[in-house]
């Protein structure tokens, strides 16, 4: 939490501030993010932080591998990453660490320090600045690459890409060929290439070109076809996001002019119609899946908040590749598991038919599928512990799990921006299948183990009844908060949160309600405190003769 904090200058935005306008940059110097992303403060930050951010940003170019662009890629894509196995950082930015790899010895020191350094990744530094204590993601305790935890990842940003953009950058069909990664393997291996000369779409997956190959005037189709539209290989789009005009590769006349930096594009260029073309291609189309925050894209903002065109060609390769991971998908494995037709399929033509029996994946990669459907079925957001609780306390009256998407629950719009009323019913069907993962139960059962009077319940207090003077400003007053009062009067964790989030998630210390809201609190407390859950459980269980709930006061 403290390296964020401290270190949120060395994200590229400031960076470049700083390159391209040095001393007179404003946001590189700006003493906090919130006060450089304003633009607006008293002063920046002293000479000698001035000095200290400069000198990491002079030298930052020596270890480059560790941008968080690249520590992505590590995480993303392992041994088929394009940027952080490259050996110099023009090969990184131009996508190339594939043909011009650094050494092993070099490899393997970075890998181990990617995997030590994880929590750096861009997935967990969005969700630091984005949530903060409440960040279920960077407050892991390590990184499990079966999880997907980027919000990009949702199925409505699936979905967006898949109308907008997958008809461009992922031809389908008898047509599968035209797809990026064939146009790369053609052009980086010629004839001895597995994917490009592969006789159907699962075989050049599996790069299995040369044992299962395509008809020999099919392959020559195929190779007149690369040789007009050698541009859309992945190192040229990289080249267009990062360089964009002033491009040397992405916007040259033929390819050898663009793999030799003696001509490129400023001294053999293509003519203006090819280079808009080219460019229309490369350009993200859709208005949520590259957006710049999660906010922006339920909001079908990405066109006026856009994410990097970097990050736009990294999440386009993600959704060509994981086509398996789309909800129809895991719905076939949840319902059919290994005698599914769609999810072990080797293809997604072959996956929309059902026809996986005659056209399956390897038996690896159907391994692969089934560990993240395990890891993932249940990743859905309003499963978080805050959403569920919402659903404990509040039931139907809930503002945060009623909602239909993350964004609007976490500013309480349940009620102005509902999910469907089917997708309602099985939300809460869920939560009644497991209330116990509330942090209400969670809690109860760290402390006094099955036998708690939260946890220990055969159902949760909301399936029986719920007082309405816990509903919308009193939710405080709810049973699991006056439990927590009874047991830390003066601090507890729960009680004394500010909001119904922090309350749930225990972050009373760190966001506390003010002192005045305190004391009101507490006196009610202390007029009601035999409404605990622990006085309630007395109750049932000796009847007159408990010796909780009868007591004369909440000390007693």
């Amino acid at each position: 939490e403290q390296w964020y904090k401290d270190n949120w200058w060395k994200a590229d935005k400031y960076k470049d501030d700083w390159k391209k306008n040095g001393k007179n940059g404003k946001e590189w110097k700006a003493p906090t993010q919130a006060e450089a992303e304003s633009g607006k403060y008293p002063k920046p930050v002293g000479e000698e932080e001035r000095k200290r951010r400069e000198e990491w940003y002079k030298n930052s170019d020596d270890e480059w591998w560790k941008k968080p662009e690249c520590i992505e890629d590590y995480f993303q894509k392992g041994p088929e990453g394009r940027h952080w196995q490259a050996k110099t950082l023009a090969d990184c930015d131009q996508g190339k660490g594939l043909e011009n790899p650094a050494s092993n010895p070099e490899k393997k020191k970075r890998e181990e320090w990617y995997r030590q350094n994880w929590w750096k990744q861009p997935k967990y530094t969005e969700d630091f600045h984005k949530n903060g204590t409440l960040g279920a993601a960077w407050t892991a305790k390590n990184d499990d690459p079966n999880l997907d935890k980027e919000w990009w990842k949702q199925p409505p940003f699936i979905a967006n890409w898949t109308k907008s953009m997958k008809p461009k950058s992922m031809p389908e069909g008898q047509e599968w060929w035209k797809q990026p990664q064939y146009i790369e393997d053609f052009h980086n291996n010629g004839p001895k290439g597995k994917k490009w000369t592969a006789g159907d779409e699962t075989a050049g997956i599996e790069d299995k070109g040369h044992l299962k190959p395509a008809a020999d005037d099919e392959k020559k189709a195929r190779e007149a076809w690369y040789g007009d539209n050698w541009w859309k290989a992945p190192s040229y789009a990289m080249d267009w996001a990062k360089n964009r005009g002033r491009g040397e590769m992405w916007a040259a006349a033929n390819k050898a002019a663009a793999d030799d930096p003696k001509r490129g594009a400023s001294k053999e260029p293509c003519d203006e119609v090819q280079k808009r073309s080219r460019d229309a291609w490369y350009r993200p189309t859709g208005d949520m899946w590259h957006a710049s925050g999660e906010n922006e894209g339920f909001a079908k903002k990405a066109a006026e908040n856009p994410c990097s065109k970097a990050d736009a060609l990294n999440r386009d390769e993600w959704y060509r590749t994981n086509w398996w991971k789309a909800p129809e998908y895991v719905d076939d494995w949840k319902k059919n598991g290994a005698a599914g037709k769609m999810w072990p399929a080797g293809n997604e033509s072959a996956g929309k038919a059902g026809k996986a029996d005659t056209d399956p994946c390897s038996d690896d990669e159907k391994q692969k599928r089934d560990d993240w459907y395990r890891n993932n079925a249940d990743s859905e957001w309003w499963k978080e512990p805050q959403y569920c609780e919402d659903w404990g306390q509040n039931g139907n009256d809930g503002n945060m799990w009623t909602a239909d998407n993350r964004p609007n629950a976490n500013r309480q719009g349940g009620k102005e921006h509902p999910c469907p009323e089917d997708e309602k019913a099985a939300r809460e069907q869920w939560y009644k299948d497991n209330w116990w993962k509330t942090p209400a139960a969670a809690d109860d059962w760290k402390k006094n183990g099955k036998n708690g009077p939260v946890c220990g319940r055969a159902k949760p207090a909301t399936m029986d009844r719920q007082d309405p003077e816990t509903i919308g400003d009193g939710w405080w007053k709810k049973p699991e908060y006056i439990e927590d009062w009874l047991e830390n009067p003066t601090d507890g964790k729960h009680w004394t949160g500010e909001d119904p989030v922090a309350a749930a998630a225990g972050q009373g210390h760190k966001r506390p309600c003010p002192d005045d809201e305190k004391a009101k609190r507490a006196a009610w407390y202390k007029d009601n405190w035999w409404k605990a859950p622990s006085c309630a459980d007395d109750w049932s269980k000796a009847g007159a003769n408990g010796k909780k709930w009868g007591a004369v006061n909440p000390d007693a």
